[in-house]
């Protein structure tokens, strides 16, 4: 993920969160969003989900959540 922020000016709108697993695999908040195991992302804009991946830290699987993102 880091690599699309660097390499792509337009992704640098997106703000990005980053929790620790180990930490906040419990909390409210990952319940609330589902959230059962490390290595999830889930992509939100105007606080509506867009879509999450899971178990990949593969460019081509999360590159689309942050175009979604930046769309109008």
């Amino acid at each position: 993920m880091s690599a699309l922020l660097e390499n792509k000016p337009e992704y640098q709108t997106v703000s990005v969160m980053i929790a620790d697993w180990d930490k906040h695999s419990g909390s409210p908040i990952a319940k609330e969003l589902k959230v059962t195991h490390q290595a999830t992302l889930i992509m939100f804009k105007d606080g509506v989900e867009l879509d999450r991946v899971e178990w990949s830290s593969n460019e081509a699987a999360i590159e689309p959540l942050f175009q979604a993102a930046i769309k109008s």
